[in-house]
């Protein structure tokens, strides 16, 4: 356990024991006369049950302590002054704080088990999968191409070079990235190679035999990426008897068909 979540949880219980000192402080000036000791314990438990409060999540926050500043919040919202206590506010107040007493008092924070317990890491997974695959090596060899294709300095469109240079930032940055990045900087180099702007690279003699080599780790990587879905769904089988929807599972398709955007541009 770090000195940090022990900190914290020596905070919750001195707070803790502050809340039960106060409330038993407060039970007991509601059953005498004194009307400003009333109003002056209520507006104390009231301080230390939102000072609690304010240290905990809020689905840590027991019902006990919501309910507490609840009651001793309306009570000080209705009795301003000592000598003006309205009537029956004061046993309403003592019969909600009795019945939430013995829970309030025998709370036991489970901090420790919720702090030690680990849940399932399924991004390890993807980075184990990965090391094991050769995605890295493949990336680079892409980024290889791409920067080859650019020192050619034969590409006179500048589309074109703001599109490559965007391409090779985009591999770099995410290929040692978590399973999204990797499979949306995947999903944007396929969409790129089916633009009529790649095809009319091929066009470029200096560029034509550089474009052939990056076509080919292109479809290496596509084989390769299939492998590693394939491989982190029957991990996440296997260690957590997960079974990945249709919608994470990676779909291979040729990377280099064009986009046929006829019928779209003539709806």
């Amino acid at each position: 356990m770090s000195n940090s979540t022990q900190m914290f949880m020596n905070v919750v219980r001195e707070k803790h024991e502050q809340y039960k000192a106060a409330l038993n402080s407060l039970l007991s000036a509601l059953s005498d006369n004194d009307q400003a000791k009333k109003l002056e314990t209520n507006n104390h438990l009231l301080k230390v049950a939102k000072e609690l409060s304010s240290i905990l999540a809020q689905e840590d926050r027991p019902s006990w302590l919501k309910e507490t500043i609840l009651a001793t919040d309306e009570y000080a919202r209705k009795n301003k002054n000592p000598k003006s206590i309205a009537s029956g506010s004061g046993w309403a107040l003592l019969q909600k704080l009795m019945n939430l007493r013995q829970h309030g008092m025998a709370h036991s924070w489970n901090f420790e088990s919720a702090a030690n317990a680990k849940g399932y890491d399924f991004d390890a997974v993807f980075v184990e999968s990965r090391k094991n695959s050769n995605l890295a090596q493949l990336f680079d060899s892409m980024i290889a191409s791409l920067e080859k294709m650019l020192a050619t300095g034969e590409i006179d469109s500048i589309r074109a070079i703001e599109a490559l240079q965007k391409l090779i930032a985009t591999l770099k940055q995410n290929k040692n990235g978590s399973y999204f990045s990797t499979m949306a900087s995947w999903e944007f180099v396929r969409s790129f190679t089916r633009n009529v702007a790649w095809e009319s690279l091929g066009a470029i003699p200096g560029v034509q035999p550089v474009k052939v080599a990056f076509e080919k780790t292109l479809e290496e990587t596509n084989i390769e990426m299939k492998k590693l879905q394939d491989d982190v769904a029957s991990k996440l089988r296997e260690r957590f008897d997960v079974v990945p929807k249709a919608s994470l599972t990676y779909k291979r398709e040729d990377p280099l068909l064009l986009e046929d955007k006829s019928e779209k541009d003539e709806e």
